[in-house]
Formats: structure tokens, sequence, C-alpha cells
């Protein structure tokens, strides 16, 4: 038993040995582990120390280059340019989520491009009403240079169709001022005529002067003679080259103006301050020039219309290059 214990104790002790041989060698191994992780770790400080030096360095260029483009933007410009570096300053320590820069650059982009959207619309617009304005200014330029006159407005109730199966014509192209009628008392007697309907009134050649319907306005025959008629003021003036104006003879004209009152009379009247009454109507009405009565009335009216025109024209014309210009820019 004895001899039994102690080889028993002997194993053990050997056991021990050897165990303590293998603890050694796996501490040799582990420490040469430890030292190599070491210069590893020291290693990749240094690689880490290396990036986060060019990554500020990086971050310090994009800030500079950030500002820089940012605050040079005409056309796409950022509205807090600060703002927009702070953030970026931070995401360059942390690189989380999208780049600032961009998102705000994104943004303006949108913005810049709906403005273009609406300023293409705007140009095209104006550039079309230019147009329209342009055309219709040459139409009517054209029209007066080739001597066309201008007539009086014809009121909202008037009936072409009936105009113009009728012989005759408009009172206003049938007569003309005498000599030496002051141009203040002109525009005052040709403003009462308009406004009461005789200047445009249709006069045919039988001497009855009709209104726009086609109605009976005065007959020579049945008014009353007044003691001052307009026949003092205004002559018979037709023009040759007018057919329907040659179709009414002179002395229905003198008939039609010897009908008519100059100043307050019995039956239908006009005065040279505008006012004017016919049949139960009166009123009055004032302009500052005469511009149908006359062939020179007419022809004045026209050559001041045509500078006008053309210098509306030459306003329109500017305007056109103005927003060409702007288009191209």
């Amino acid at each position: 038993d004895l001899i039994a214990r102690q080889e028993r104790s002997i194993r053990h002790v050997e056991g021990l040995i050897t165990a303590e041989s293998a603890a050694v060698q796996a501490l040799v191994t582990a420490r040469n582990e430890v030292e190599r992780l070491a210069s590893a770790l020291a290693a990749l400080a240094d690689r880490r120390a290396d990036a986060d030096a060019a990554v500020g360095q990086e971050g310090t260029e994009l800030l500079a280059a950030v500002r820089a483009h940012l605050s040079s933007a005409s056309e796409l410009a950022v509205s807090d340019v600060e703002a927009v570096i702070a953030a970026l300053e931070l995401w360059c320590t942390t690189l989380e989520g999208p780049n600032p820069a961009r998102a705000a650059v994104d943004t303006a982009g949108r913005a810049a491009t709906e403005a273009l959207a609406r300023l293409g619309a705007d140009l095209d617009r104006r550039a079309a009403d230019a147009a329209t304005r342009a055309a219709d200014l040459a139409a009517e330029i054209a029209r007066l240079e080739a001597g066309e006159h201008g007539a009086p407005p014809a009121p909202h109730t008037r009936d072409l169709a009936v105009r113009a199966d009728r012989a005759g014509a408009p009172l206003w192209q049938l007569v003309d001022f005498v000599d030496g009628m002051p141009n203040a008392e002109r525009a005052g007697l040709e403003a009462a005529l308009e406004a009461s309907g005789i200047l445009d009134a249709r006069l045919d050649p039988d001497g009855a002067l009709r209104d726009i319907t086609g109605d009976v306005l005065l007959s020579p025959s049945d008014a009353a003679r007044p003691d001052i008629a307009l026949a003092t003021v205004l002559r018979p003036a037709i023009d040759p080259d007018d057919a329907r104006a040659t179709a009414v003879p002179e002395a229905a004209v003198t008939r039609a103006l010897a009908a008519i009152g100059l100043g307050e009379s019995p039956g239908t009247w006009v005065d040279a301050d505008g006012r004017f009454r016919i049949g139960v109507l009166t009123g009055a009405w004032t302009k500052p020039t005469a511009q149908y009565i006359g062939r020179g009335a007419r022809e004045a009216a026209r050559r001041a219309r045509l500078a006008a025109l053309r210098s509306e024209a030459r306003l329109v014309a500017a305007e056109q290059a103005g927003i060409a210009e702007e288009g191209r820019l």
C-alpha cells in the first residue's frame, strides 16, 4: 500500500511538472502574441492618427471650398451660407447622414429651377404681348400711311348691315368748318354733334338725316328754321373720291345744315360750347380737338396718330429687344 501510494504521488508530481512546462510554454507564446498585438495596435494608432489628420485637412479644405463657392454663386444662391457651413463642419467630424451642403444646394437648385420656369413663362407671355402689339401697330401704321382716315367710334347698338345697305354718307364726311373758326369752337361743336348722334348720322341723297337704326333723325322739309343755322359755321365738303359721299348732292347737305340751329333755338340745335338738343334729348360733351369734320382735320389727326403710332412702335421694338436680352441672360 505504501509503495502504491508513493507511486501515485510520483505520477501526480510528474503530471504537475509536465503541466507546468506546458503552462510556461503557453505563457511564452501568449507574451509573444501580446507583444505582436501591442505592436499592431501601435501601428493602427499611428495610422488612425494619420487618417484623422487627413480627414481634418480634407474637411478644412472642403469647408473653404464650399464657403467660397456658395458665397460667389449668383444663379444658385443658398439663403444662409454660414448655417450650411456650420452643419457641414459638424458632418465632417461624424460623417453621419447626408452631406448638408449637398442638401442645401439641391433645395436651392429646385427653387432656382422653379424661378427660371416662372421667368421663362413670363418672358414668353411678355414676348407674345409685345409681338401682338407690334403687329397691331404695324397694321394701323400701314393703313394710315395708305391714307385711310379714322371714323368716330361706333355705338354698341349699331347695326352695320343696316347702315351698309343704305345710300348716302355720314354727315362728318360731307362737311368742313368755315375758314377762320377758332380751334376751341371747332372742338366744342364737333363734340356736341358727336354726342348728339348727328355727326355720325347718315345723310340720304334726298336730304333726310337718319340715325343708326335707320329712323329719320331730321327732315329739312319738316324742321323749324332756326334763327342762326349750323350752315354759318359748316359748309358742304364732299370728297370726290368717295362713292357714297358723291351720291349726296351738295344741296342736300346745305338743307340739312340750314335745318340745325347753332346755339339755343327751336327744334334741333348744337352749340360750340358742346351743348346740344335733339328732340327731347339734351346734353353736353367736350373734346380737346376736332378729329373728324373736314379733310384738313382728318389729315391732321392722321398725321398725329401716325407720329404717335411710330413712337409707340419704337418703344415696343425696344421692349422686344429687352425681352430677348433677358431671355439670353
